[in-house]
């Protein structure tokens, strides 16, 4: 009966050891989504809802968003069994056009690791963002450039250039981009852009696919749409230099 009970009893030991201990709170909301707000309609705000569950009052030590854009406002009495606290947060859209997605961490006495938060959305961007920020526009897209130079880069090596772009429009769009090279290759992330959402465009040149140095340049087009109004022309300007080994 002994062996029995001990053997019992070393199969729920590691049960008890590694069983995932129960939360004595409860939150209301993990997740906040704005949806499409406007820039120049200024800060936006919201609430995070947090009840305890448990016996004992439950404390929020602190709350730390992970942006500048965002201030937070939470309770500094214990919140008590039963009862519900407000993590209130406010977001500055301000010269942020586009899509976002922001973290909240909140250290309660409960545990040793932050609690994570999400607050996200689409900021339309203002007037003056898109004349700053995308100074050349092919009928409702923006750009940051129509001028990349890659400077010097020795033969055999690659370099990586980058720009942005902005969908001012009411449809979605997917750039398609025109050239005649071998040593670029160009990718947008994401490939398609929804409206009023940027994206990120990168230019590799990779020298090691032709066997010519000095300045070259080459002028790509980017077609977001059927007609000749969406088209812009990117120059991308390069110097390559022979590869020289030093040892």
């Amino acid at each position: 009966m002994i062996k029995i009970i001990l053997v019992f009893s070393s199969f729920l030991l590691p049960l008890v050891l590694y069983s995932k201990p129960i939360e004595s709170f409860q939150w209301i909301e993990r997740e906040y989504d704005f949806g499409n707000i406007k820039e120049d309609d200024g800060e936006v705000s919201g609430v995070f809802r947090i009840v305890n569950t448990g016996k004992a009052p439950l404390i929020i030590n602190n709350v730390i968003p992970t942006c500048g854009c965002t201030n937070v406002d939470f309770p500094q009495k214990p919140v008590l069994t039963g009862d519900t606290a407000d993590i209130s947060f406010t977001f500055n859209p301000l010269g942020r056009p586009g899509k976002f997605e922001k973290t909240i961490k909140v250290y309660l006495n409960e545990e040793t690791g932050p609690r994570r938060l999400i607050l996200k959305g689409v900021v339309e961007a203002s007037e003056n963002t898109l004349r700053n920020r995308y100074p050349f526009r092919a009928d409702q897209v923006y750009y940051e450039n129509n001028l990349l130079f890659a400077g010097d880069i020795p033969s055999g090596s690659r370099r990586h250039l980058f720009t942005g772009l902005y969908n001012n429009g009411k449809d979605t769009i997917k750039p398609r981009w025109i050239y005649e090279s071998d040593i670029i290759d160009i990718k947008t992330i994401p490939e398609i852009i929804p409206s009023k959402e940027s994206g990120e465009v990168t230019f590799l040149i990779d020298t090691s696919k032709t066997d010519k140095t000095g300045d070259m340049s080459f002028d790509i087009k980017c077609l977001t749409g059927p007609s000749p109004a969406d088209s812009i022309r990117i120059t991308v300007g390069v110097n390559i230099i022979p590869y020289q080994n030093n040892r």
